[in-house]
């Protein structure tokens, strides 16, 4: 037996980026969520100045939180190269902590009260909203070949008792009945 050096290389090469994709993302999602909210609380609900809170959002990570954000990036990556899969539960956990990083290191520097209550109400009915979505997603992969693995075992039960009827002798189907699989 030989060892495929190019396959693992590949694998490995692959995963990492597979990896950092999955952080990229993951931190840019964070950061739109919370530049959101913060465009919310700052320009109140204009539809021009969310897409501002958009573009702004990932920059608004560099703030007086940005130590904290490091620390918890690189657990983060240090608990998805130990884990070996890249979950929908991760991916919701650093959106989650990531916008709120944001929210720290800019929502409670609004002039009124009003505004900081309006950013804070919109991150959080942002992000629940978005972890509704990763949890949806998850649950659409999970029953996505539920319906065919139940007709795979339907019909797995069926010659299964055609072949214990040939090994009796008897006929699977009893006289004049028809099999309707759907």
């Amino acid at each position: 037996m030989q060892l495929d050096f190019e396959d693992i290389l590949a694998g490995s090469v692959g995963r990492i980026l597979l990896l950092i994709l999955f952080l990229v993302s993951s931190i840019l999602m964070g950061g739109i969520v919370g530049g959101i909210a913060w465009a919310a609380g700052r320009h109140g609900l204009d539809p021009f100045q969310m897409v501002e809170g958009m573009l702004w959002g990932p920059l608004l990570l560099i703030n007086l939180w940005l130590i904290p954000n490091a620390f918890f990036v690189v657990s983060m990556l240090v608990y998805l190269l130990v884990n070996d899969e890249f979950s929908h539960t991760a991916w919701g956990i650093i959106v989650g902590f990531e916008s709120l990083f944001v929210m720290l290191g800019w929502g409670l520097r609004f002039p009124s009260t009003n505004d900081t209550v309006i950013a804070w109400t919109c991150w959080a009915v942002l992000l629940v909203m978005v972890e509704t979505g990763i949890w949806l997603h998850r649950q659409m992969r999970i029953n996505r070949w539920a319906r065919e693995m139940a007709e795979l075992s339907a019909e797995n039960a069926m010659r299964r008792a055609e072949r214990e009827a040939r090994a009796t002798g008897e006929s699977a189907e009893p006289s004049g009945s028809t099999l309707d699989s759907r």
